[in-house]
């Protein structure tokens, strides 16, 4: 399992709970449309001004390390940056 839990006195920039309980609610609307597998998610909820998130873990290399290309100094891949913002935004649709 992976558990994602902020720390309510953390003093980070944003507010990590939100954060958390907006990606519960997109799971649970994924598992609905069918998108997830219900046993993805295991449960969500508040703790002492946070909030927890538990999900299944899935084996494979962590997303930050597979785009680590992308980061460093030769990073500057323009077909990668095509490839983050064709996902970040969505698709207009022509028909020839």
């Amino acid at each position: 399992m992976a558990l994602q839990a902020n720390r309510p006195d953390g003093g980070t920039a944003w507010d990590k709970a939100v954060e958390m309980a907006q990606e519960d609610e997109h799971l649970l609307r994924l598992t609905q449309a069918g998108a997830l597998s219900p046993d993805y998610r295991i449960d969500a909820g508040p703790w002492g001004g946070g909030r927890w998130l538990a999900v299944r873990w899935v084996d494979g290399v962590p997303l930050w390390r597979a785009l680590a290309l992308a980061r460093g100094p030769e990073g500057d891949r323009p077909w990668l940056r095509r490839i983050a913002l064709r996902g970040s935004r969505p698709q207009s649709r022509s028909h020839e």
